[in-house]
């Protein structure tokens, strides 16, 4: 097998053991929809700790915003996270991962738990649909038994506006939450009539065996949008304090939720001027919406206050982190020029699938990601990797590879798109380290040779490499000889 410099492998070895060929027409287009891939920063990953001199002087700027000055070597003491350097010979900026290597795992972790699909945890008290109350119930009645773990189905939350997507697999933010997990009697304020009236309706949906999110939803925004229309100036301001600690990530969301409810639920049906995230035309629309943004950014407040009391019960909560978003919501929005539209991620013929599945999820193009220092894929991780919690990540192998199917065409007219999948590791472990959580992959399918030895040794750590740098994946591509780049950094090993 042999990768192309855009990280496209020319094949793959099936389930089934047969060798399979991508189809020149699939290479040719990905590399298209791809762009230049040379054109992007490169990622240097260091140990905690390493000496590593610099090839020429930098100026480093950390991941807090703080400003080291120019250096000719990263200090020992480099703290954990992705930190920016600038050769001062002009050549091309670079971004620094510093990362452990390992994830987190307590050495005396041996404990059972129970494994939820949040929807289905509702109780007599419930709004037709199971929410964090419920899970609070659960999480409560596990302790109380003696276990440690309570692994959820994805929290991520769909576009607020009807129909409800039904698959939290096929999310509009993996960032941020579904307010269909508000508890509503649990939020401040909710102590009304008209909330009580609303909440008796709600709970006549619990005699239906299968959940019915769009009444569910429509009776829950009601009632917090009577709540939220009488918080009083206090509560407007702590939203708004908070608003501006979660920064640009939690305003475009907010800005999605309004525009949606606007001009409906896919961006790419919306007005032109709509269409991009930083046109002036969102600018504009986002002053005339300013109260529904506010409010969708308050319902994230108080989505993670309740989930915070889950947390507080003292079993370790593990999230799900899903493979992809809805091409048409809040997520791929916000980063579609890291996105390939014209693909869909998914799956080669295997025994589960005979013909293969195609999953509507469009991929990161890895170059782009890795170009903006892999921060939107950290900030994912971050959100869902709590401290003491954990994480199950969907189709792990994504880490590594990822099998892109052109639209119009069949599973079987895809190919496998590389990722610097130690780099991506690396990031994973980062992320857990930080926050001492536990993270579980998902390796069901075509999973290729040596990729489950690459996440044990992510766990074990030590085997992998030496402390230092660069960091050199046996399954990465060369980039284009076109341009020679400098490494700005010289191998201490």
């Amino acid at each position: 097998m042999t990768t192309d410099a855009w990280g496209i492998d020319d094949g793959w070895t099936d389930t089934w053991g047969r060798r399979q060929m991508a189809a020149p027409s699939t290479v040719e287009a990905i590399r298209a929809a791809m762009g230049d891939p040379s054109a992007g920063r490169q990622v240097r990953v260091v140990l905690p700790g390493a000496d590593a001199p610099l090839e020429v002087p930098c100026h480093v700027r950390l991941e807090d915003g703080s400003d080291l000055g120019e250096l000719t070597r990263l200090p020992a003491d480099l703290p954990l996270g992705i930190h920016d350097l600038t050769p001062v010979d002009g050549s091309s900026d670079y971004s620094v991962l510093v990362s452990p290597g390992r994830c987190h795992l307590p050495a005396d972790l041996r404990t059972w738990g129970v494994v939820a699909q949040v929807p289905t945890t509702r109780s007599r008290r419930s709004w037709g649909i199971g929410d964090l109350a419920d899970v609070r119930d659960l999480a409560h009645w596990v302790a109380g038994l003696g276990g440690g773990m309570l692994a959820l189905s994805p929290l991520h939350a769909p576009t607020p506006v009807l129909p409800i997507a039904t698959s939290p697999y096929f999310s509009s933010s993996r960032r941020w939450r579904s307010p269909l997990l508000i508890r509503v009697e649990d939020v401040p304020g909710a102590s009304t009539p008209e909330v009580a009236a609303l909440g008796d309706r709600a709970r006549a949906l619990l005699v239906e065996p299968v959940v019915d999110r769009d009444a569910c939803w429509s009776l829950q925004r009601a009632a917090l949008e009577r709540i939220w229309a009488g918080t009083s100036a206090a509560e407007r301001h702590h939203v708004d304090v908070w608003r501006a600690e979660q920064g640009e990530a939690l305003e475009g969301w907010a800005r999605f939720c309004a525009l949606a409810e606007t001009h409906g639920p896919s961006w790419r049906r919306w007005p032109p001027e709509l269409r991009h995230p930083q046109g002036g035309g969102v600018a504009r629309a986002a002053r005339l919406l300013d109260d529904r943004i506010r409010f969708h950014a308050w319902l994230q407040l108080v989505v993670d206050e309740q989930l915070d009391a889950v947390r507080d019960v003292g079993v370790r909560v593990v999230q799900d982190l899903a493979i992809g978003v809805d091409p048409g919501g809040a997520d791929a929005w916000l980063w579609q020029d890291l996105l390939a539209a014209e693909f869909s991620i998914g799956a080669p013929p295997d025994d589960f699938a005979p013909a293969g599945q195609r999953w509507g999820l469009p991929p990161w193009v890895p170059w782009r990601l890795r170009d903006l220092g892999y921060r939107p894929l950290a900030d994912l991780l971050r959100a869902a990797l709590v401290r003491g919690g954990g994480l199950r990540i969907d189709h792990v192998m994504g880490l590594s590879r990822l099998f892109w199917i052109p639209d119009g065409g069949e599973p079987a007219d895809g190919a496998y798109v590389r990722f610097a999948g130690r780099e991506l590791l690396d990031l994973v472990a980062m992320e857990s380290a930080r926050t001492e959580a536990i993270v579980i992959g998902e390796d069901l399918g075509t999973v290729e040779p040596g990729f489950r030895a690459e996440l044990a040794a992510a766990v074990r750590g030590g085997a992998r490499r030496r402390p230092g740098w660069p960091v050199r994946h046996r399954h990465r591509p060369a980039r284009p000889a076109r341009r020679a780049s400098r490494t700005g950094a010289a191998d201490p090993r």
